[in-house]
């Protein structure tokens, strides 16, 4: 398709439609123009827009419109897919002013809010509410939550909560035309017409853009509990996984797996000690409830069947500060890694469980014979 160019005219005009200055400075269209997907090549944005709100985000798509100019939505740019990257250059619409928690509805346990809000501050008022977003990627402390939804990001609880369409109950989205929609609600139960809101999660804006976006929470669990159990090898620990559940009986909220040398960076990175560091691999095993017994029975059971099935040793993280180490480390992985070699490859990629040890080992084999 023959895509239209911006020229200093209709700059110019895009700009009266806007609250906010458009950005064409060359360091503007330098950091809008990649997200942390290294080895993607950068396209430079013509402008990049600011909307402070649904309407100014639909004018935009009606000049678009009319222009035949594309349009690349973008959140905080911490994907590892290119999601933000403008292919087609035209308009990048960040969404970082966009950033207000719109309605926090206790009673229905539900919160609304526009695409800039970081996840980490949805996760946080829920705390204070004695509830919890079940969406939890690792970079919720700097991902947005309209990303996550572009993306369905999965995250460390996906296991127990899912990714983040489990949670999206209602959308507001601007179409191509500019047209602004609805779609869902704060109903649990909704089956009149087609589930549209399934189908723009995961869209990564191509269907429509969202603007406002409204989240089912949950009850916080009263007890929480993480086991970090080390393994000789990855073979091992990826071979234990399916026995964890069904010799003991219990569905983990999370299950993540850790290579040695990822492992190994993150401590460098952190500059922390991790037990057995010169593990092969690392599982983080992660139980809540509301029943302390039950709990306790849950990472009994889910140790043992660990250590049966070859884990060194299962170690015990039963207090919100010993568990907030062990995923700070976690976290820290693609930041350790990138700054130990600042050109990489980091993506996120998806294999049947059991097919993880053979990506893993010939990427080994890989970087081996290439020196990396």
């Amino acid at each position: 398709m023959n895509y239209g160019r911006l020229n200093a005219d209709l700059i110019e005009e895009l700009q009266s439609l806007l609250n906010i200055p458009v950005k064409y400075d060359e360091e503007s269209l330098d950091r809008y123009s990649r997200d942390e997907t290294a080895e993607l090549k950068a396209v430079r944005p013509e402008v990049v827009t600011f909307p402070v709100s649904t309407e100014e985000v639909s004018e935009i798509m009606k000049f678009a419109n009319r222009h035949l100019i594309p349009v690349t939505p973008r959140g905080a740019g911490t994907g590892l897919s290119g999601g933000a990257v403008p292919s087609y250059r035209g308009i990048v619409m960040s969404f970082e002013k966009m950033n207000r928690i719109l309605e926090f509805d206790e009673a229905n346990m539900m919160i609304t809010v526009e695409p800039g809000v970081i996840t980490g501050e949805i996760q946080k008022l829920a705390d204070r509410h004695n509830l919890v977003y079940g969406g939890d990627p690792c970079s919720s402390e700097s991902s947005s939550i309209g990303g996550n939804v572009a993306e369905n990001a999965g995250g460390n609880k996906v296991m127990k909560y899912g990714p983040t369409g489990y949670h999206v109950y209602g959308l507001e989205v601007v179409l191509p035309s500019g047209e602004v929609t609805y779609f869902g609600g704060k109903r649990l139960k909704d089956v009149s017409g087609l589930d549209f809101v399934h189908l723009m999660v995961g869209s990564e804006g191509t269907l429509g853009i969202v603007t406002k976006i409204t989240l089912r929470l949950l009850p916080k669990p009263k007890y929480s509990v993480a086991l970090l159990v080390p393994y000789p090898d990855i073979d091992t620990a990826i071979a234990a996984v399916p026995g964890l559940m069904s010799g003991s009986g219990v569905v983990p909220t999370s299950l993540e797996f850790m290579d040695g040398s990822s492992i190994r960076a993150a401590c460098s990175f952190l500059n922390i000690e991790f037990p057995y560091a010169d593990a092969g691999a690392h599982l983080i095993i992660e139980v809540e409830g509301n029943s302390k017994d039950a709990v306790f029975d849950d990472y009994v059971k889910l140790g043992e069947a660990a250590i049966e099935a070859g884990g060194l040793e299962a170690f015990v993280a039963d207090n919100r500060n010993t568990r907030d180490k062990l995923w700070k480390a976690r976290k820290s992985i693609a930041e350790a890694l990138a700054a130990i070699s600042p050109v990489h490859s980091m993506e996120d990629v998806s294999v049947p469980m059991a097919n993880i040890p053979k990506l893993i080992n010939r990427s080994e084999e890989i970087a081996k014979k290439r020196g990396l």
